[in-house]
Protein backbone atom coordinates (compact mmCIF):
# COMPACT_ATOMS: atom_id res chain seq x y z
CA UNK A 1 0.00 0.00 0.00
CA UNK A 2 1.09 3.56 -0.70
CA UNK A 3 0.30 6.59 1.43
CA UNK A 4 0.23 10.02 -0.24
CA UNK A 5 -1.48 13.38 0.16
CA UNK A 6 -2.78 15.96 -2.30
CA UNK A 7 -2.31 18.83 0.15
CA UNK A 8 0.27 21.44 -0.86
CA UNK A 9 2.59 21.21 2.13
CA UNK A 10 6.17 22.22 2.59
CA UNK A 11 8.69 19.40 2.72
CA UNK A 12 9.85 17.39 4.43
CA UNK A 13 6.83 15.18 5.08
CA UNK A 14 6.75 11.91 6.94
CA UNK A 15 4.08 9.23 6.95
CA UNK A 16 2.94 6.85 9.66
CA UNK A 17 0.87 3.72 9.38
CA UNK A 18 -1.59 2.38 11.94
CA UNK A 19 -3.29 -0.98 12.13
CA UNK A 20 -6.51 -1.11 14.13
CA UNK A 21 -5.53 2.22 15.70
CA UNK A 22 -1.99 1.17 16.72
CA UNK A 23 1.27 2.45 15.20
CA UNK A 24 3.10 -0.16 13.14
CA UNK A 25 5.51 1.60 10.73
CA UNK A 26 6.79 4.87 9.27
CA UNK A 27 7.23 5.51 5.55
CA UNK A 28 5.05 5.97 2.53
CA UNK A 29 4.86 2.26 1.64
CA UNK A 30 3.48 -0.64 3.62
CA UNK A 31 3.37 -4.39 3.21
CA UNK A 32 1.32 -6.12 5.88
CA UNK A 33 -0.83 -9.20 6.43
CA UNK A 34 -4.41 -8.38 7.34
CA UNK A 35 -7.41 -10.41 8.46
CA UNK A 36 -11.10 -9.73 7.89
CA UNK A 37 -12.14 -6.93 10.24
CA UNK A 38 -8.69 -5.28 10.38
CA UNK A 39 -8.31 -1.71 9.18
CA UNK A 40 -5.39 0.47 8.14
CA UNK A 41 -4.91 4.24 8.33
CA UNK A 42 -2.00 6.43 7.30
CA UNK A 43 -1.17 9.93 8.54
CA UNK A 44 0.98 12.71 7.10
CA UNK A 45 3.18 14.64 9.49
CA UNK A 46 5.24 17.78 8.77
CA UNK A 47 8.50 17.73 10.74
CA UNK A 48 7.69 17.63 14.47
CA UNK A 49 4.10 18.80 14.13
CA UNK A 50 1.13 16.65 14.99
CA UNK A 51 -0.66 14.72 12.27
CA UNK A 52 -2.01 17.21 9.76
CA UNK A 53 -3.81 14.74 7.53
CA UNK A 54 -5.22 11.29 8.36
CA UNK A 55 -6.73 8.95 5.80
CA UNK A 56 -10.13 7.30 6.25
CA UNK A 57 -9.82 3.74 7.64
CA UNK A 58 -9.38 1.08 4.98
CA UNK A 59 -11.05 -2.15 6.11
CA UNK A 60 -10.46 -5.73 5.16
CA UNK A 61 -14.13 -6.44 4.66
CA UNK A 62 -16.01 -9.16 6.45
CA UNK A 63 -18.91 -10.90 4.82
CA UNK A 64 -21.98 -8.71 5.26
CA UNK A 65 -25.45 -9.85 6.30
CA UNK A 66 -28.95 -8.68 5.41
CA UNK A 67 -31.36 -7.59 8.15
CA UNK A 68 -35.06 -6.72 7.83
CA UNK A 69 -36.80 -3.76 9.45
CA UNK A 70 -39.30 -6.05 11.20
CA UNK A 71 -39.64 -9.73 11.97
CA UNK A 72 -42.55 -12.04 11.22
CA UNK A 73 -44.70 -12.41 8.13
CA UNK A 74 -44.33 -9.84 5.36
CA UNK A 75 -47.86 -8.73 4.47
CA UNK A 76 -48.59 -7.32 1.04
CA UNK A 77 -48.65 -3.53 0.96
CA UNK A 78 -46.60 -3.16 4.13
CA UNK A 79 -43.38 -1.05 4.06
CA UNK A 80 -40.10 -2.92 4.35
CA UNK A 81 -36.45 -1.88 4.66
CA UNK A 82 -33.44 -4.15 4.06
CA UNK A 83 -30.10 -3.16 5.61
CA UNK A 84 -26.64 -4.41 4.69
CA UNK A 85 -24.67 -4.90 7.94
CA UNK A 86 -20.97 -5.54 8.57
CA UNK A 87 -19.83 -6.54 12.06
CA UNK A 88 -17.56 -4.03 13.85
CA UNK A 89 -17.63 -1.64 10.92
CA UNK A 90 -17.71 2.15 11.23
CA UNK A 91 -19.97 3.40 8.43
CA UNK A 92 -19.50 7.02 9.45
CA UNK A 93 -15.79 7.17 8.58
CA UNK A 94 -14.98 4.22 6.34
CA UNK A 95 -15.37 4.31 2.60
CA UNK A 96 -17.23 1.34 1.12
CA UNK A 97 -19.64 0.84 -1.76
CA UNK A 98 -22.90 -1.08 -1.35
CA UNK A 99 -24.86 -2.77 -4.10
CA UNK A 100 -28.17 -4.70 -3.93
CA UNK A 101 -29.25 -7.57 -6.17
CA UNK A 102 -32.14 -10.00 -6.36
CA UNK A 103 -33.14 -13.23 -8.05
CA UNK A 104 -36.82 -14.21 -8.38
CA UNK A 105 -36.29 -17.94 -8.97
CA UNK A 106 -33.75 -20.48 -10.17
CA UNK A 107 -34.70 -19.85 -13.80
CA UNK A 108 -34.32 -16.06 -13.72
CA UNK A 109 -31.18 -13.98 -14.04
CA UNK A 110 -29.64 -11.91 -11.29
CA UNK A 111 -30.98 -8.36 -11.25
CA UNK A 112 -28.94 -5.42 -9.96
CA UNK A 113 -31.25 -3.06 -8.05
CA UNK A 114 -29.58 -0.07 -6.47
CA UNK A 115 -26.62 1.21 -4.47
CA UNK A 116 -26.64 2.27 -0.85
CA UNK A 117 -26.60 0.57 2.53
CA UNK A 118 -30.38 0.26 2.66
CA UNK A 119 -32.97 -1.00 0.20
CA UNK A 120 -36.35 0.59 0.96
CA UNK A 121 -39.79 -0.61 -0.16
CA UNK A 122 -42.64 1.81 0.55
CA UNK A 123 -45.12 -0.95 -0.25
CA UNK A 124 -43.84 -4.52 -0.61
CA UNK A 125 -45.84 -6.37 -3.27
CA UNK A 126 -46.19 -10.00 -4.27
CA UNK A 127 -44.19 -9.22 -7.41
CA UNK A 128 -41.28 -8.22 -5.13
CA UNK A 129 -40.99 -11.72 -3.66
CA UNK A 130 -37.44 -12.94 -4.39
CA UNK A 131 -34.00 -13.65 -2.96
CA UNK A 132 -32.10 -10.51 -1.97
CA UNK A 133 -28.41 -10.00 -1.16
CA UNK A 134 -25.94 -7.15 -0.86
CA UNK A 135 -22.32 -6.74 -1.97
CA UNK A 136 -19.77 -4.47 -0.29
CA UNK A 137 -16.58 -3.33 -2.00
CA UNK A 138 -13.55 -1.16 -1.31
CA UNK A 139 -9.90 -0.95 -2.44
CA UNK A 140 -9.04 -4.22 -0.70
CA UNK A 141 -11.74 -6.32 -2.33
CA UNK A 142 -15.42 -7.16 -2.04
CA UNK A 143 -17.70 -9.50 -0.13
CA UNK A 144 -21.25 -10.71 -0.77
CA UNK A 145 -23.86 -11.66 1.79
CA UNK A 146 -25.89 -14.83 1.91
CA UNK A 147 -29.16 -14.43 -0.04
CA UNK A 148 -32.32 -13.90 2.00
CA UNK A 149 -35.62 -15.19 0.64
CA UNK A 150 -38.54 -12.80 1.17
CA UNK A 151 -42.09 -13.83 0.24
CA UNK A 152 -45.35 -11.96 0.67
CA UNK A 153 -47.79 -13.66 3.04
CA UNK A 154 -51.40 -13.38 1.94
CA UNK A 155 -54.44 -14.02 4.14
CA UNK A 156 -56.08 -17.41 3.53
CA UNK A 157 -59.64 -17.66 2.26
CA UNK A 158 -60.64 -19.14 5.61
CA UNK A 159 -59.39 -16.04 7.43
CA UNK A 160 -61.12 -13.75 4.94
CA UNK A 161 -64.42 -15.63 5.36
CA UNK A 162 -64.18 -15.46 9.15
CA UNK A 163 -63.70 -11.68 8.95
CA UNK A 164 -66.66 -11.35 6.60
CA UNK A 165 -68.90 -13.43 8.90
CA UNK A 166 -67.86 -11.39 11.90
CA UNK A 167 -68.65 -8.12 10.13
CA UNK A 168 -72.05 -9.47 8.99
CA UNK A 169 -72.87 -10.60 12.54
CA UNK A 170 -72.04 -7.15 13.91
CA UNK A 171 -74.37 -5.53 11.35
CA UNK A 172 -77.24 -7.94 12.17
CA UNK A 173 -76.89 -7.38 15.91
CA UNK A 174 -76.95 -3.63 15.38
CA UNK A 175 -80.15 -3.85 13.31
CA UNK A 176 -81.87 -6.04 15.96
CA UNK A 177 -80.96 -3.56 18.71
CA UNK A 178 -82.44 -0.66 16.72
CA UNK A 179 -85.66 -2.58 15.95
CA UNK A 180 -86.05 -3.60 19.59
CA UNK A 181 -85.70 -0.01 20.80
CA UNK A 182 -88.24 1.22 18.24
CA UNK A 183 -90.71 -1.54 19.22
CA UNK A 184 -90.49 -0.66 22.92
CA UNK A 185 -91.04 3.01 22.14
CA UNK A 186 -94.22 2.42 20.13
CA UNK A 187 -95.81 -0.14 22.50
CA UNK A 188 -95.15 1.42 25.91
CA UNK A 189 -98.41 2.60 27.74
CA UNK A 190 -98.96 6.29 28.28
CA UNK A 191 -99.15 7.50 31.86
CA UNK A 192 -100.96 10.76 30.91
CA UNK A 193 -104.76 10.75 30.99
CA UNK A 194 -106.68 11.87 27.94
CA UNK A 195 -108.45 15.10 28.83
CA UNK A 196 -111.31 14.23 26.45
CA UNK A 197 -112.20 11.13 28.44
CA UNK A 198 -114.50 12.00 31.37
CA UNK A 199 -114.79 9.83 34.38
CA UNK A 200 -118.40 8.60 34.68
CA UNK A 201 -119.81 8.94 38.24
CA UNK A 202 -121.32 5.91 39.84
CA UNK A 203 -125.12 5.63 39.42
CA UNK A 204 -127.07 6.69 42.46
CA UNK A 205 -130.11 4.70 43.44
CA UNK A 206 -133.40 6.53 43.75
CA UNK A 207 -134.70 6.82 47.27
CA UNK A 208 -138.06 5.57 46.05
CA UNK A 209 -136.66 2.20 45.34
CA UNK A 210 -136.35 1.42 49.04
CA UNK A 211 -139.26 0.39 51.41
CA UNK A 212 -139.38 1.89 54.85
CA UNK A 213 -139.28 -0.84 57.45
CA UNK A 214 -140.68 -0.05 60.84
CA UNK A 215 -139.89 -1.92 63.94
CA UNK A 216 -143.54 -2.87 64.25
CA UNK A 217 -143.62 -4.47 60.82
CA UNK A 218 -140.65 -6.52 61.77
CA UNK A 219 -142.64 -8.03 64.54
Amino acid sequence: MLCHTSCLLEAPLSFEWQKNGLYIKSGSKLEVTLSPGDYITCAARQQQHQHISISPPLYVLKRPSVSLSHAGDILEGRPLTLTCDIDNFDNSSATVDYCWSKKKNVFSDDEVLSKGRQLVFKSFKSSDSAEYWCTVENQLGKKTSEPVRIDVQRMSWRTINIIRLFCSAVVVVGILIILTLEFRTTTSPSSTANPNELVQPAEQLDDGDYDDIDAEDAL
